[in-house]
Order: structure tokens, then sequence, then C-alpha cells
């Protein structure tokens, strides 16, 4: 039950963050329309989100092309320290 982002590293413009989206914040999803992320979880760069723990920008997403990977795990609090490296490993 612990939800985890892979993106092509090559497409992530540095420095990453990871905050509560902005109003009217959103990005174009992998096959999907636009995904809001105003006030949830969300991964951002210095183009701005990309990734939150239900969708995936269209962005950043891994191609035949991508040859480094961010692998982000999002481990809720709630998870005990075990759950987590598990799902690492």
């Amino acid at each position: 039950q612990i939800s985890f982002g892979l993106y092509d590293l090559g497409a992530v413009v540095p420095p990453i963050t990871l905050r509560l989206g902005a109003a009217g914040e959103g990005y174009d999803g992998i096959r999907k329309d636009r995904v809001n992320v105003e006030g949830r979880l969300t991964l951002v760069d210095a183009v701005g989100p990309f990734g939150n723990p239900t969708s995936d920008s269209a962005r950043t997403m891994t191609t035949p092309e991508t040859t480094d990977v961010l692998v982000v795990l999002f481990v809720p609090a709630s998870a005990s320290p075990a759950a987590g490296k598990q799902a690492l490993a």
C-alpha cells in the first residue's frame, strides 16, 4: 500500500521539493487529462509540479530513451519503518 513514482531524471530540473500544491497547480498526467494538485502532496521541480502519490506527469515520465531515473516512495507517516524498508528493497 505504498505509492511510488518513477521519473526520467533527465527531464527533471533541480531543485526538487515535496510540498502541498498551490492554488491552480497541476500537470498533464500520463494517459490522463490535467491532474490538479492544489492542496495535495506533490513533487515540484524548477519547471513546476510533476508527480504525486496517485498520478505522475507526462513531462517527466520514463520512455525507452530514459537512462537515469528518480524513484520516490511515498511512505505514509502511519506506516511502520519496516514497511518502508521492505518497499525500498
